[in-house]
Formats: C-alpha cells, sequence, structure tokens
C-alpha cells in the first residue's frame, strides 16, 4: 500500500504526468490526499471527501 500526501505539490508537468502514468498502472492499493483535481479525475477509483463537516463517497 503507498500512502501519498499532496503527491503533485512541487512537480513540473512532465513529472505529474509521469506519476499520473504511473498511479494509473500501479496494481496494488494507494491511498492519497490531493486537493489537484485534475489529478484525482485522472487517477481515483473512489473518492471520500469531507463536506459539510461529514465524510462522503462521491
Amino acid at each position: 500500500m503507498l500512502l501519498l500526501d499532496e503527491p503533485t505539490n512541487f512537480l513540473d508537468m512532465a513529472a505529474r504526468e509521469a506519476l499520473t502514468r504511473f498511479i494509473q498502472a500501479y496494481d496494488g492499493t494507494i491511498l492519497f490526499v490531493s486537493h489537484d483535481e485534475y489529478f484525482i479525475q485522472q487517477t481515483a477509483t473512489r473518492i471520500i471527501a469531507f463536506e459539510n463537516q461529514a465524510l462522503i463517497e462521491k
């Protein structure tokens, strides 16, 4: 299991694209926290978010 906290922070576009491809190809479990909506949409298969002081699954 990989745990990543804001993995796209401080990365240039080439590094972000490489990270996205790696995560898409990775067969294991990855839990990450990110505010990067594009990255989330490209990589997440399940999204759990805080909204109105509650956890919800999107």
